[in-house]
């Protein structure tokens, strides 16, 4: 897996952006196409802007932040079961958390 990240501050402001990819995994060590996890990329992106003074606090910070920016469906596990009455092998693929958004506020008194 490959991840990159930037980071841009302009005054009180931070802008946060990310990215992971992930080339194809396979499940089994058949290096089957069938039994594997295609390559998926995800984005993810923050902000935060900090205010000093606020409500008598030396400093708050109010942040965002967006996991999964564009909602991209992905796998990022599984494995190979064999579930009974054939005992064929059958992929299972364990899917990613869609898109999240988490807000926070971080003070110093």
């Amino acid at each position: 897996m490959r991840a990159l990240a930037a980071s841009y501050r302009l005054g009180r402001a931070r802008l946060e952006l990310a990215g992971e990819h992930a080339g194809r995994q396979y499940l089994d060590n058949n290096e089957d196409g069938a039994a594997s996890i295609e390559p998926w990329t995800v984005a993810h992106a923050a902000v935060a802007l900090a205010l000093p003074g606020l409500f008598g606090s030396k400093l708050t910070e109010v942040s965002a932040r967006v996991t999964n920016v564009f909602d991209t469906h992905y796998e990022t596990a599984g494995y190979v079961d064999y579930p009974a009455p054939a005992f064929a092998p059958t992929p299972v693929c364990i899917p990613a958390a869609s898109r999240a958004v988490f807000v926070g506020v971080k003070t110093s008194l």
